[in-house]
């Protein structure tokens, strides 16, 4: 995927930025990605998330949709820095979210070899994410309203994971795709939508209903 940067002119305002998929044509309002950290056995996750930039008027409150660009897994560190990097230049992305207090992150500052360090940056409702609040969302998103589009993506295993072994009350960051993922989420359903206009960056009812909505 190739994203272009593009503004719109607003008279008597600032401009408004818009996120081309130049293949597809897609345009995007914003787009963010979410860090977790590998935990013992399990392998770090990176994701993507773009918000539609029209709204769908079909839908009640006419919101946005949300769909997942790109992933990766691995336990690699080298391999999720360089990961990092192309999501940074692929999407124009300041910074990526993530916990810059979890002991990995010193592991990961030491090895510059892959490019320049990514700006690792803690979500703003960091203390307040936990699996519960993802849990809502998804369900927002996929039960409430068909807006959160999955694709390819390995997230709707996981997140039927999660229903299957009752992990409300397991600690986020034991399961880095739901770590990633909930960050993104998070971030467009909750922050920064005020902001976007004129941004230039720096250069259990069960939790998933019928399967099929992950798509």
């Amino acid at each position: 995927m190739k994203i272009e940067e593009q503004y719109i002119k607003v008279r008597g305002g600032s401009d408004i930025r818009k996120l081309v998929d130049v293949e597809s044509g897609r345009a995007f309002r914003r787009i963010i990605a979410g860090l977790g950290w590998p935990y013992a056995e399990r392998p770090g996750f990176v994701v993507a998330l773009g918000e539609d930039f029209e709204q769908d008027h079909s839908l009640p409150h006419s919101p946005r949709h949300y769909r997942v660009l790109a992933e990766r897994e691995t336990s690699d560190l080298e391999a999720l820095q360089r990961t990092c990097n192309k999501f940074r230049e692929d999407f124009w992305l300041s910074s990526i979210l993530g916990n810059p207090e979890n002991p990995v992150y010193e592991v990961w500052r030491r090895n510059e070899s892959n490019g320049p360090l990514v700006n690792i940056s803690q979500p703003a409702d960091f203390e307040k994410i936990d699996m519960n609040l993802i849990a809502q969302l998804v369900r927002k998103n996929t039960e409430a309203r068909k807006t959160l589009h999955f694709g390819d993506s390995k997230l709707p295993a996981y997140l039927t994971r999660f229903v299957a072994e009752r992990m409300e009350h397991e600690a986020i960051e034991q399961h880095p795709p739901l770590t990633a993922f909930g960050f993104a989420l998070v971030e467009l359903e909750l922050r920064g939508r005020s902001s976007v206009a004129g941004w230039r960056p720096e250069r259990r009812r069960t939790l998933l209903g019928n399967r099929n909505r992950l798509r």
